[in-house]
């Protein structure tokens, strides 16, 4: 003890055979599809790691079938440790879910309370969302201490940070000025949305930038920078449950119901308080990745101006319900939309 280490070429040496020995037989197995798999997983301050293994049915020894983990982002870091852990638990069984899914397996945390994450009722919180999340598979949950857990060694391991600030930002302009100038056509196929009804068209409709300018008076800063619209989305009857899922992980009791709220709620998200919806533009010229639409979500009491806007301004040309619906898509959302728009032009 408070003495300094010396660090010789025969502990480098030693140090590369461990290194080797964990990712090599026999400690590191192919994975048998016919025999039970066992994830173990781990969080601390700054990272969450998962092991996905194996029992041998000879020997009854634990064999590793493959390791991963990650660094935790500013936000996460400030989680409570229970989130922590909850968190390595999703994203271990989502990372392994080619293993897991459909599969039997078992899950060895030092964690109490995600050790209880399925069977605790009215469970709220992130903590409650990821619960939903893991519903499909089928696993128990075991207690294992924290010294004897594989995974413990890799939460505490220095993780490669990936995100937006690895990137340069010359990349980063260039691709957003290439983005914003090309022209792209987007292929509507007979999807309307939710619950609504669906006539059997094909619309083709032209992306370009030549109508930028006609289109400022409804482009959605003007609404997001109204002092009230935060308070209106906020408010508003067709949102309120998606806000207090995403910002307070509050579910209804039901179970159904949870499940359905779950999956509505992965295409919308918030953004500094502003709640946006998102949707795949099917295109034959959009790069794969490219084609998600990120849509502002307008309540019930803004929905008469835009219709006003797109419908009866210089774009809009008092054009079809299949063009205004197309050029309103491109920017704005809400439920039942085309059928809001196809009534609109009826009685104007």
């Amino acid at each position: 003890k408070n003495k300094k280490y010396i660090w010789t070429q025969d502990c480098q040496a030693a140090f590369e055979t461990l290194k080797h020995s964990l990712v090599s037989a026999p400690i590191l197995v192919f994975p048998d599809f016919d025999e039970p798999f066992v994830l173990s997983v781990d969080a601390s301050d700054y990272a969450i790691g998962y092991v996905l293994g194996q029992l041998n049915p000879n020997t009854k020894l634990e064999h590793v079938v493959a390791y991963g983990g990650r660094s935790l982002n500013k936000n996460e870091q400030k989680w409570h440790i229970n989130e922590k852990e909850g968190l390595a638990l999703k994203e271990g069984i989502k990372h392994f879910n080619p293993y897991l899914a459909t599969h039997k397996f078992t899950v060895y945390t030092d964690n109490i309370t995600v050790r209880w994450i399925d069977t605790i009722k009215n469970i709220q919180g992130r903590l409650g969302r990821w619960a939903l999340e893991l519903q499909g598979y089928d696993f128990e949950i075991m207690h294992r201490p924290g010294k004897k857990n594989n995974a413990d060694a890799l939460s505490r391991r220095e993780y490669e940070k990936i995100g937006p600030e690895n990137f340069p930002q010359n990349e980063i302009e260039q691709t957003v000025a290439a983005m914003s100038n090309k022209k792209y056509e987007i292929i509507t196929f007979d999807y309307k949305g939710d619950d609504e009804q669906q006539p059997n068209i094909l619309t083709i409709t032209d992306t370009g930038n030549e109508d930028d300018e006609t289109l400022e008076n409804i482009d959605p800063e003007q609404f997001k920078k109204r002092k009230t619209f935060r308070h209106l989305q906020r408010h508003c009857p067709d949102f309120v449950e998606i806000f207090s899922y995403k910002l307070e992980g509050q579910v209804p009791q039901e179970r159904q119901k949870a499940r359905q709220l779950d999956a509505k709620a992965f295409h919308y998200e918030i953004d500094n308080g502003i709640l946006y919806h998102f949707f795949n533009a099917r295109s034959r010229s959009l790069p794969k990745g490219q084609n998600m639409v990120k849509q502002l979500a307008i309540p019930r009491t803004l929905r008469k101006e835009v219709l006003e806007a797109f419908h009866d301004n210089i774009v809009g040309c008092h054009q079809g319900e299949e063009r205004t619906y197309e050029a309103v898509r491109q920017r704005y959302y809400w439920p039942n939309m085309y059928t809001d728009i196809k009534t609109y032009i009826k009685t104007v």
